[in-house]
């Protein structure tokens, strides 16, 4: 519970306590997921933005070496401010020494409405699971999002399971505007090998980002300088003996997590930035990958990539008056 506390974001439920069979959470005020999907399906623009938001907690359960496990609509709630809240961590687990036992399966065989469709097919047949179960449990939320059909359906237990060890959802349920893109970002995420899924979830945030900026590229256009994310790359370690490697991730991890706690931003997390770790990519090219407005400047000792501001040139707040500055820019 200690290292799942350090992961707590805006996106996930606040875990107070967990016992041998009880388990207590913050209440969170909001209908789960489920209520608006009994309706039919919804639209494209919102339903990226439910997804990135679930995103981001599993992103930063994974940080943490945490699998959720059981995710579906109705354990993700959306609060009255359209915040999304992602429910039941306690019945996560840690992937080191997991054995792949599906706690949602012991825990209720015989518990009414039980539903299994959102399991990935190395769950269903009790194997060891890691962050690409959730992958799948992400993209069955995501076509369901978008076409207000469960990918794998069945009457009871038996075919559900069925149907995730064996059958393709029906992709001709998503509507005709479906963007190609997401299309194929729901298919690689349903792929039954999980070699050949996301193998994190921050490489399908920046696909599904990258989506939702070009499919808003005209309402950004009208508020061009607004901060709206942010990276911290691995810092180098340019000692002379080369020996402070650990000290230069220990930094980066710092700085993201205070960053972090601004609240006005999204940063980028240590599993995507950590990618670049050693790169001789152009910060460009990183930028368009992350998604990020930037500018770089040159420094004595190399580059500097830092968000584009109007009113200031650092590359991170650091004191009292520079962190007012930077909150008062991004909310320009």
């Amino acid at each position: 519970m200690k290292s799942w506390g350090a992961s707590a974001r805006a996106n996930i439920c606040q875990i107070y306590d967990v016992g041998p069979n009880y388990l207590v959470m913050k209440l969170v005020d909001g209908p789960t997921l489920a209520e608006p999907l009994k309706q039919g399906k919804i639209p494209l623009e919102e339903a990226l933005r439910i997804i990135l938001q679930i995103g981001d907690a599993l992103e930063a359960a994974h940080e943490k070496g945490i699998v959720h496990r059981d995710l579906k609509p109705a354990n993700v709630k959306i609060t009255p401010k359209n915040v999304v809240k992602v429910l039941d961590f306690g019945l996560a687990k840690s992937v080191a020494g997991h054995s792949g036992e599906s706690l949602t399966l012991t825990a209720g065989l015989t518990e009414p409405g039980l539903v299994m469709g959102y399991m990935s097919p190395e769950q269903a047949r009790g194997e060891e699971v890691d962050r690409r179960t959730d992958i799948w449990a992400h993209g069955c939320v995501l076509y369901e999002l978008l076409s207000g059909q469960r990918a794998f359906e069945g009457k009871g237990i038996a075919e559900q399971l069925a149907s995730v060890l064996t059958r393709e959802p029906n992709w001709s349920l998503l509507p005709a505007e479906t963007p190609s893109k997401l299309q194929k970002i729901s298919q690689r995420c349903l792929t039954k090998d999980p070699e050949r899924r996301y193998q994190d979830v921050g490489e399908m945030r920046i696909e599904l980002e990258a989506r939702s900026r070009s499919s808003s590229r005209t309402a950004s256009s009208r508020a061009t300088k607004r901060i709206r994310s942010l990276a911290v790359l691995p810092l180098a370690d340019r000692s002379p003996d080369h020996e402070q490697a650990y000290f230069a991730d220990g930094m980066t991890e710092a700085l993201i997590t205070d960053i972090a706690k601004i609240g006005v931003l999204k940063v980028i997390s240590r599993t995507s930035a950590m990618r670049y770790k050693g790169s001789d990519k152009p910060l460009p090219d990183i930028a368009r990958e992350l998604a990020l407005n930037h500018s770089t400047r040159p420094t004595r000792n190399g580059i500097r990539l830092f968000p584009w501001c109007p009113t200031t040139r650092w590359s991170c707040p650091t004191t009292r008056a520079e962190i007012h500055a930077f909150r008062s820019c991004c909310r320009a």
